[in-house]
């Protein structure tokens, strides 16, 4: 059975078993925890929500009444805030400044998305400190709660589903209703809530009257449940008394069915031996000794018989006819030819037997009975039982006024008119206004908006999926400082679509000029990350101040105000000395012939020689002596040392063979090179050189 949970803030859970019933949310023995959350993170997993959604039943649908309960375990500083999507089951979770404490909370709601949009958010503001959620119940709102309108319907049943009339209500059903003493339900009617409506008088049952001395009532159709009202007792004239008994003279109104009831012994004849109605006691009788008929009887004569009923037979009036019976002696009458039924109130017709005898109401005609009758549209049969008849409008009926029931098939698009009560009707025309979307409000402008509808086509509904259609943030633009959410959800305001610009998703670009602040800061001791959307919100700026970079000092300067510039690098802080500066005051052969301007000296950075100059090519230079050097045309530089080689004599070989050759000479001639032996002698003494021979070379 269901049974009702009270919890601190006065709302209830629906169980079953000990356990949440109906449930949806999966694994409802799950804990979640909310720790370092930011706003519009969901509250549960990917796969937790996946399996949410695939959860959900035909009946989330928007408009419709669930309730979300579930268990808190509270230690954070802040406020936590929680909703659904489209701001359904929003909660509040205070915070507790110290310690901790547990609460359940719960929230009944009507469902704002469709099952695949459905989202469980963490809506704070505030980076969420510590929140433990357990015991987690969504389940659909039940009827248990729903009060039904007295008389006019029934309740559906505590575990129905749902939080409206038509959702918890149904129409009473005759079986129900305990008809008075003597009455039993109508078998032809279903609903209803009256005498009127659910009952009947029983008609007699077929084997009431098998009791000796009774018999059925004339006519068909009688109703009863008793054998006063279904029988009539059979008068003793009726039976026969045996041999030796005659009748008891106790006149007509005696009753029975048996000689101990209706006869007494006999040893002569007696004034009621006569026992057939057809003989009559001779004239002699009492002075014949006799008990039985044939002694004591004659025939009777018609002349003396009296027609038992006026409105049945008539006499046949034929002198000394025999007989003492209506078949013997009278003619019947027919209520075939009787124009007795036909009344000023048109409420009798012919009973429907052939050849039925009488001449009166209740001998040839059957009343109808109210009972029996249909009312017309807007009326019903007046409220005073059965035992009324007629066969019209104004015999039977009264004018049928609106109950309130008449609008619960549709309870969706129609509702009761103003003043239902006194407007006579019993039909949803009758009874009811259409529900027009115009009418019904679609709630927080912000997440919706209502449906286009005219006074031509009006729409029709009482729900916000009939009425009224999302107001979607794809279609929000962002003030400065807020970032994009999902375009799924329902909004048109930063707080709905939007999400504080943090420093964490800016880049302080480039990294030569900005400094990344810290993304996270510390207020009151919590954690939070830094909000910002510019350099100045969360950069620190480098100064070329700062930059020691200008180096070598030959080639870069450092700009003026450098304080002034952001950077820390040579392109962003130094400013170059181009060669033409230098060289305008200064040769590059002044100090060394080999050397030359660079070819493009304004976009040469420099201030020196070094930088400034190059090396000629020694394809340009003639030595000028050129038996003793041979100059290499692909080297750089200038004169003989950088450009050109040395020839020893040593590697020539003089054209007189008798000659001496001076090897330590440098040259490439015969005079350079070569010498006689006398002046070889000669510079010998002087030199000491010692010379080549023919021989040595």
């Amino acid at each position: 059975m269901a049974k009702v949970i009270e919890t601190e803030n006065d709302t209830i859970v629906h169980t079953f078993d000990g356990a949440c019933y109906l449930n949806v949310f999966p694994d409802p023995t799950s804990i979640v925890k909310l720790q370092g959350f930011k706003q519009f993170t969901d509250v549960i997993s990917a796969d937790q929500l996946g399996k949410l959604q695939a959860n959900l039943p035909s009946e989330w649908i928007i408009g419709t009444k669930w309730r979300l309960t579930f268990t808190a375990e509270v230690s954070s500083k802040d406020d936590v805030e929680l909703r659904f999507g489209g701001g359904a089951f929003a909660i509040k979770i205070p915070g507790i400044k110290k310690g901790a404490y547990k609460q359940i909370f719960s929230v009944e709601d009507a469902v704002a998305t469709t099952k695949n949009e459905t989202r469980w958010e963490y809506t704070s503001k505030q980076i969420c400190d510590r929140v433990v959620l357990s015991q987690i119940c969504l389940q659909p709102v039940l009827c248990e709660t729903f009060q039904c309108p007295e008389r006019i319907t029934k309740h559906k049943g505590d575990l129905a589903v749902g939080s409206t009339l038509h959702e918890c209500c149904e129409p009473p059903r005759c079986e129900t209703f305990a008809c008075p003493e003597g009455m039993v339900t109508n078998p032809e009617t279903e609903t209803g809530t009256t005498e009127s409506e659910c009952c009947m008088v029983p008609l007699c049952p077929q084997d009431i009257c098998n009791v000796t001395g009774w018999s059925p009532k004339p006519g068909s159709g009688l109703s009863g449940s008793n054998l006063t009202a279904c029988c009539q007792r059979i008068p003793c004239p009726l039976w026969t008394c045996s041999n030796s008994t005659t009748m008891k003279n106790k006149g007509a109104d005696f009753f029975g069915q048996s000689d101990e009831d209706c006869c007494a012994d006999n040893f002569g004849c007696t004034a009621d031996i006569c026992k057939d109605p057809a003989l009559k006691l001779k004239s002699d009788w009492n002075a014949t000794y006799g008990s039985t008929q044939d002694l004591c009887c004659e025939p009777r004569l018609c002349v003396d018989y009296s027609c038992p009923n006026v409105t049945y037979f008539k006499p046949k009036g034929k002198e000394g006819l025999v007989g003492w019976s209506e078949q013997e002696c009278c003619d019947a009458i027919l209520c075939d030819s009787s124009p007795v039924c036909d009344t000023d109130d048109k409420t009798y017709v012919k009973k429907n037997f052939t050849g039925l005898l009488g001449n009166s109401l209740e001998q040839c005609c059957d009343r109808l009975s109210c009972r029996d009758y249909t009312c017309s549209n807007s009326t019903t049969l007046k409220s005073k039982g059965t035992d009324f008849f007629g066969n019209t409008d104004e015999q039977c009926c009264e004018q049928m006024f609106c109950t309130g029931n008449e609008c619960i098939s549709k309870p969706l698009t129609h509702k009761l008119k103003d003043g239902y009560a006194k407007i006579v009707g019993s039909t949803l025309d009758q009874c009811c206004d259409q529900q027009l979307c115009k009418d019904f409000d679609c709630g927080d402008a912000s997440l919706w908006e209502p449906k286009n509808s005219t006074d031509e086509n009006p729409l029709i509904g009482t729900t916000v999926g009939q009425c009224c259609k999302p107001v979607l943030c794809s279609a929000y633009n962002c003030s400065e400082g807020w970032a994009r959410n999902r375009s799924a959800r329902l909004g048109n305001t930063d707080e709905q679509c939007c999400t504080l610009s943090i420093c964490e998703d800016f880049s302080c670009t480039p990294a030569t000029k900005w400094i990344q602040k810290p993304t996270h800061i510390s207020v009151d001791g919590v954690d939070q990350p830094r909000i910002g959307y510019r350099y100045e919100d969360c950069c620190t700026p480098i100064f070329c101040t700062y930059a020691d970079v200008c180096s070598p000092g030959t080639k870069l300067a450092n700009l003026d105000d450098s304080s002034e510039y952001q950077g820390s690098t040579q392109e962003e802080c130094c400013t170059r000395i181009p060669c033409t500066v230098w060289l305008s005051f200064n040769m590059c052969n002044a100090s060394n012939p080999g050397l030359e301007a660079v070819d493009y000296p304004h976009e040469t950075d420099g201030s020196t020689a070094g930088e400034c100059c190059k090396l000629k090519s020694c394809a340009d230079y003639r030595t000028p002596l050129p038996t003793k050097y041979a100059c290499d045309a692909g080297k750089m530089g200038w004169g003989d040392a950088q450009c050109c080689k040395q020839l020893s004599c040593a590697d020539y070989k003089c054209t007189d063979s008798t000659a001496m050759l001076l090897a330590e000479n440098i040259g490439s001639t015969d005079s350079e090179c070569c010498v006689s032996e006398a002046a070889y002698l000669l510079m010998r003494g002087t030199h000491g050189m010692k010379p080549r021979t023919p021989e040595d070379q």
